[in-house]
């Protein structure tokens, strides 16, 4: 039969456990909630809750530890138990909440639990950076760096059109969030930029299109 936690351990958190009140802490997110982001891929800064009910650290004590944060590399470091610095790394980055749940019970029933009864889901989601296709004059995509405003003018200077770009009527396609209608804006963005117009630019959201055709040559 396999040692819950090494016996100095547990004997010592019992003790604490005996010195503290029972007042539990509520949950941050309802069951139904938890289960449909099973499925959610996680990404670094990833903010998860985390808890083993066979814990020997109080109940009382647990909800009170930070959430675990998928880190700059991707892992995830689990606390084998709230009372100690023992900890196993997990892969995260990629992978489902679920897929990282199941090999973080493996890890912890191989080596300091009999049977644990583990509880893992999504506190908070890292920002996550949004995308703008253009097409014409200037092809590609366009990363929006999360909680950064970018307008129009300023990147398609980045994206350096040719001299045949014709930035008087560049089209902004934007679906809307409702409708899914998708409705097109003109934009004078040769004006905006020779008078400084900011209040004609737009900023743009993630799933924008904007097309530039190329200049009318007359010979």
């Amino acid at each position: 039969m396999k040692t819950m936690l090494p016996y100095r351990l547990t004997v010592a958190a019992l003790a604490l456990g005996a010195a503290i009140g029972c007042a539990a802490a509520a949950t941050n997110a309802p069951v139904s909630a938890r289960e449909e982001l099973d499925g959610y891929r996680m990404v670094k800064m990833d903010k998860l809750v985390f808890k083993i009910d066979q814990d020997p650290l109080p109940e009382n004590r647990r909800e009170s530890v930070a959430p675990l944060v998928v880190n700059a590399r991707g892992d995830l470091e689990v606390p084998v138990s709230r009372y100690g610095d023992t900890k196993v790394v997990v892969r995260a980055q990629g992978r489902t909440v679920l897929e990282v749940k199941n090999e973080i019970k493996q890890m912890l029933d191989a080596q300091y639990y009999k049977s644990a009864s583990i509880t893992l889901y999504l506190e908070t989601s890292s920002p996550r950076p949004g995308h703008v296709t253009f097409y014409g004059e200037i092809k590609g995509n366009y990363p929006l760096p999360p909680g950064e405003p970018k307008y129009l003018s300023e990147v398609i200077l980045e994206m350096k059109p040719s001299d045949f770009a014709n930035l008087k009527k560049v089209k902004l396609m934007r679906a809307d969030p409702v409708t899914k209608k998708v409705i097109t804006r003109v934009i004078n963005v040769d004006e905006i930029l020779s008078k400084g117009l900011k209040d004609k630019d737009a900023v743009l959201q993630d799933g924008d299109t904007i097309g530039i055709s190329a200049k009318m040559l007359n010979f």
